[in-house]
């Protein structure tokens, strides 16, 4: 069964060196982000892994401490000050080639997701953008998934992910055959 905990219990699991995947688009979890916001020292020395969506995801993790960094996918608007002060990666990757790279990262610690309430089987929805968050899962030691107020769907989130990795696959290598 998930536990649920606070927003300050979860900015009290991040330590130093860790490597953290923010969903981005819709399934961007702002009751998290909200808490990381709220206490900026406890993502010192933590690297974030995001695929921000320009013009919809506002939040820059690398500007929460001058010690946090971050790989990104996608440039936006809010990251440029960041950049500017030398904390992003910028992997410039096709869609397709995001999940598998999300999928195949020995050391991501932690997936950062929304999720709506599990159904009476724990199974959950990452709602509309679903592309990332099941690679990201596949290879992350945990995850923390926030609905609305709570953080409780993550052991459902997994499940979700592993069921619909198949999918996800087969869409990033029909998406690949056609850029070719």
């Amino acid at each position: 069964m998930p536990k649920v905990i606070s927003p300050s219990e979860f900015v009290d699991l991040l330590k130093p060196e860790m490597k953290v995947f923010i969903q981005g688009c819709t399934a961007e979890p702002p009751t998290l982000l909200d808490a990381l916001t709220a206490s900026p020292e406890s993502s010192k020395g933590v690297e974030y892994v995001g695929v921000p969506l320009p013009g919809y995801n506002k939040f820059d993790p690398a500007a929460l401490h001058p010690e946090v960094r971050m790989t990104t996918f996608f440039m936006t608007p809010e990251l440029r000050r960041s950049s500017a002060a030398e904390r992003i990666r910028f992997i410039p990757l096709h869609y397709s080639g995001i999940y598998r790279y999300l999928k195949s990262m020995p050391d991501l610690d932690m997936v950062l997701v929304q999720a709506a309430a599990g159904d009476r089987d724990g199974r959950c929805s990452f709602g509309l953008t679903s592309e990332h968050a099941p690679g990201a899962l596949e290879s992350a030691r945990t995850a923390k998934a926030a609905k609305a107020e709570a953080e409780a769907r993550a052991k459902s989130a997994q499940r979700t992910a592993a069921e619909t990795r198949a999918t996800a696959e087969t869409r990033a290598a029909a998406a690949e055959r056609r850029a070719v």
